[in-house]
């Protein structure tokens, strides 16, 4: 049996870090080590055509010309605005215009290049299709599949379009996605039990398939990474980590930190970032923070080694998330023997259990309490807390995708 594990946007957009892409690759790389029987071989879509991943190549990802054709558009949007001010620039501006097309068509050419040097996969019926990725712009070729007799296998990391559109920038056809996979897919795989319910209740039709895996929670990293001064030095620190956005509740934690601050409170607050949507009043707050530098640390661009070590030292991981598909940094934290607190939803009790300490949302005041609590305190010890790797995750997820 075949098991074609779609990596679209994750391999076109090898920049891209969040944990979708990051659970994407994570299965592609054990593609090679699949379930006895089975034949994994991770695809991409382009030039009309699926394609197979090249793991491991060093080939140079030429599509980032396109990128760099982008950004001279902009420039030249800046250059428009400037002219008036500064007559002296239009030769610039008109050699600007002059090599627009030739970028065009470089980033063409490039993506051409780019897409050649992958052998092409054809899919065939009783092929089963493993979408790890969201599809944003190739929902119509997983139709195409369905026709020739290939069984369409979604991972569906979470409804938060469909449970809280107004937290998204933009659905991205994400929700076309999801409805296409309700009553279409031949099964649904879920990152979880919590996940998997949602499933259901959005999409009751008779004899859906639905079944749940956990994500893994390993990544190397190197032991004697030292954190920047401002997270190492000073009082102890709260850490939080995921993308800024407004479901994560980092506004939410910084009201409680000011709460704390304002009593006397020691605590640091330290997130661990990048920056998302819809949150620019919140990072001017952030930036603009008569704390920043000081009780307020935020590093928008730390690597996973970082990222370990932060664990190692933190005082405890607070997880504000209104709402969650999984939770990652709870598991990785626990691995750590980082103390955890975070919020009364349904997941996380899922995934950590007894082995973090919970408080209600609504009220900043109740999170402010445990943190100035838990600063007075030395730091409390995680019971045994085991998980499963990244290894077993993905086998889990390919076994899945094979079952009958």
């Amino acid at each position: 049996m075949r098991i074609l594990v779609d990596c679209t946007y994750s391999y076109l957009h090898p920049e891209v870090r969040t944990g979708i892409q990051r659970v994407t690759r994570e299965i592609a790389i054990r593609c090679p080590d699949a379930p006895r029987g089975t034949e994994a071989i991770p695809v991409f879509f382009a030039m009309g055509a699926w394609r197979k991943v090249l793991l491991g190549s060093a080939l140079p990802r030429l599509l980032y010309i396109q990128s760099f054709s982008r950004s001279m558009n902009q420039r030249r949007r800046m250059m428009k605005r400037r002219l008036l001010r500064q007559p002296w620039l239009i030769p610039a501006a008109a050699m600007l215009a002059i090599s627009r097309p030739a970028l065009q068509f470089l980033a063409l050419a490039a993506r051409g290049c780019f897409c050649l040097a992958h052998p092409k996969v054809e899919p065939l019926a009783g092929d089963r299709m493993l979408v790890s990725d969201y599809p944003k712009d190739h929902i119509r070729e997983f139709e195409k599949c369905a026709q020739i007799g290939v069984r369409i296998i979604p991972i569906i990391y979470d409804y938060i379009p469909l449970t809280h559109p107004e937290w998204l920038y933009r659905q991205d056809g994400v929700r076309r996605w999801f409805e296409w996979t309700g009553f279409h897919a031949d099964r649904l795989l879920t990152i979880s039990r919590f996940v998997a319910d949602e499933a259901r209740r959005f999409f009751p039709r008779p004899g859906l398939d639905v079944r749940h895996f956990h994500l893994g929670a390993d990544f190397a990293s190197s032991p004697g990474v030292d954190l920047p001064r401002a997270v190492a030095e000073g009082a102890p620190y709260f850490l939080m980590v995921g993308t800024i956005e407004p479901r994560k509740g980092h506004a939410f934690a910084l009201a409680a930190f000011e709460a704390a601050w304002a009593r006397g409170c020691p605590a640091r607050l330290v997130i661990l970032g990048r920056r998302g949507w819809m949150t620019d009043d919140l990072v001017a707050r952030l930036n603009a923070h008569p704390e920043r530098g000081s009780r307020l640390v935020w590093l928008d661009d730390a690597s996973d080694d970082q990222l370990a070590a932060a664990y190692r030292d933190a005082h405890a991981l607070i997880a504000a998330s209104a709402v969650e598909g999984f939770g990652l940094p709870v598991v990785e934290a626990l691995m750590r023997g980082a103390p955890v607190l975070a919020s009364d939803i349904p997941v996380f009790r899922e995934v950590a259990g007894d082995a973090a300490a919970y408080f209600p949302l609504g009220d900043p005041s109740a999170l402010a309490a445990l943190v100035e609590r838990r600063a007075a305190e030395p730091r409390h010890p995680v019971p045994p807390f085991r998980w499963q790797s990244w290894d077993d995750a993905a086998r889990r997820a390919l076994e899945l995708a094979a079952a009958p």
